[in-house]
């Protein structure tokens, strides 16, 4: 690097807690700020006692602070660099050590572009392409002229000219294209540390540690732009009666579960602001695994096939592939909140959670069939903006996805939503659109007879087993056979005219693009 070059990157950032302002400007573009946010922005002048009164009460109304650090977090880090500001000399005629890639390397973990000069100097001078996935992981958070020297350093060590100068996406989908790419001594620590700085101190390496078993590509877990519980979990949910939930529009959706009689309602207004609730409905330990960048609510029972105490689950401020990750208090583990399944932690491969049956509908349509039915009261405690027009429902209503991920199917729009069920192995997938307008849809999958019945205009689903009959509507609204004989629609099976019990089938309901990086290999029918 020249000397004009090196003068040019020390001086981007005259302040040396500037970096916060990026950090924050990337919660920005992954969600609106919250009072965490706010909080966080640095303080450049002595503030008039009115804003100070003002930051006091949101201290006091805003989430908890970052929970403590896991007690196994520094027994689990073999290795410790030297930190920033003292990287290991080298010489410029021999290859870098691994000791040394990674030292250099933390340099990029202050988050500070003054203090980058020479680290680009080492990184294009050597090349060396171990520096690729630290530059990639690091150059989303800073401010744009320092983006220019990250492009153009891995310009230099991948041979690869991507267009623009701004383009971590780009970088993230080439990373995604070469899973040969090296890590550095000691990747997962690093990682760790970088997300901890770039979310204001929340312990990563809770999750992220050396060694840990996974299914996942590690250069792939990305942060989300949260930190961990940034999107505080529900546990208990507050919970008040149908009759007491006078903010609820008629029309507005809701996730509804019904346990043995048990009913409950989660508004997504409000699961939009939250992710995860962790509660017990007809003596069922269950979690509502919330998505707004995914469309997805699915519900899985807590409790593990070991039989051990119910798990609870939380918003890990981690992301995979565009999909929010899950974690457990009790063992950190990571889980896909789309599959149930443990994917990064000492349970990732072991079988994933029961699913439970749920249907995303309108408060009105759910109230009619449960009127005893308890609802989240939207008094949660936190200070958040449950209305219809925040960024979560403006997202929802966008054609847009606001994350980058790898693998994409153009059978349908990204964000067409979609509904799908598994029997027997095999998982089709159907356009909601074209359930709705079905309004039943008599079907075999695996030689398996199902129906599948939307519930109204607004578009939920529930799927059930069926004999040999077929199913339809009649002009009054009631679901009929091809005799003209009712059947009995339930929250866990359909009951036909001589007492035969056809059970319900769990589904999923999701965006189309998360649900083919969920389930690649789902068969799509009905598309247009």
């Amino acid at each position: 690097m020249s000397t004009r070059e090196r003068d040019l990157v020390r001086p981007l950032v005259p302040n040396p807690r500037a970096h916060t302002r990026t950090r924050r400007n990337l919660c920005h573009r992954f969600r609106a700020p919250t009072p965490y946010d706010r909080a966080m922005r640095p303080r450049r002048r002595p503030l008039p006692l009115l804003a100070l009164a003002a930051i006091i009460l949101l201290a006091a109304c805003s989430d908890p602070t970052p929970p403590e650090a896991h007690p196994t977090t520094e027994a689990a880090r073999p290795f410790v660099a030297q930190r920033v500001g003292t990287p290991i000399p080298f010489d410029p005629t021999a290859p870098l050590t691994e000791v040394q890639v990674r030292s250099w390397s933390d340099r990029l973990v202050a988050l500070d572009s003054s203090q980058l000069g020479d680290f680009f100097e080492v990184a294009r001078g050597t090349r060396d392409d171990r520096f690729t996935i630290p530059l990639i992981d690091a150059m989303r958070f800073y401010e744009p002229e320092a983006r220019l020297f990250f492009t153009d350093t891995l310009r230099l060590i991948t041979g690869v000219d991507l267009p623009g100068d701004d383009t971590w996406p780009e970088w993230y989908q080439w990373l995604a294209d070469h899973p040969d790419a090296p890590q550095i001594l000691g990747y997962e620590t690093w990682k760790a540390d970088l997300y901890r700085a770039a979310a204001g101190g929340s312990p990563f390496e809770r999750f992220l540690i050396e060694g840990r078993d996974t299914t996942l590509r590690i250069e792939l877990i990305q942060f989300s732009g949260a930190a961990i519980e940034g999107f505080p979990t529900l546990n208990p949910p507050p919970l008040i009666a149908a009759n007491a939930a006078t903010y609820l529009e008629p029309d507005e959706l809701v996730v509804g579960v019904a346990i043995d009689g048990d009913a409950r309602a989660y508004p997504l207004r409000i699961l939009d602001w939250h992710e995860t609730v962790n509660d017990t409905v007809g003596g069922v330990s269950l979690t509502v695994a919330h998505s707004t960048f995914g469309g997805s609510s699915a519900v899985w029972d807590r409790r593990t096939e070991d039989g051990a105490a119910p798990l609870t689950f939380g918003y890990s401020g981690l992301i995979y592939e565009a999909t929010r990750l899950l974690h457990d208090n009790e063992t950190d583990n990571l889980w896909d909140p789309l599959t149930g399944r443990p994917v990064h932690g000492p349970r990732a491969g072991e079988p994933p959670l029961r699913q439970l049956p749920a249907i995303q509908t309108t408060w009105s349509a759910w109230r009619e069939a449960h009127p005893n039915t308890l609802v989240l009261d939207i008094d949660t405690g936190y200070v958040r903006e449950y209305t219809f027009d925040t960024r979560p429902a403006t997202y929802r209503a966008s054609p847009e996805v606001d994350l980058p991920y790898s693998r994409s199917s153009d059978r349908l729009p990204e964000k067409a939503p979609v509904y799908s069920l598994a029997v027997d192995g095999s998982r089709i997938a159907y356009p909601l659109s074209a359930l709705t307008a079905a309004e039943v849809l008599n079907d075999t999958i695996e030689g398996q007879p199902v129906v599948l019945v939307a519930d109204g205009p607004a578009g939920g689903i529930r799927a059930y087993e069926r004999g040999p009959l077929r199913l339809e509507r009649s002009e009054d609204g009631a679901l009929v056979d091809e005799t003209g004989d009712r059947w009995q629609l339930a929250e866990d099976a359909l009951t036909a005219p001589d007492g035969s019990v056809y059970p319900r089938l769990v589904g999923v309901q999701a965006f189309w693009f998360a649900h083919h990086l969920a389930f690649p290999d789902a068969e799509l029918r009905l598309a247009p």
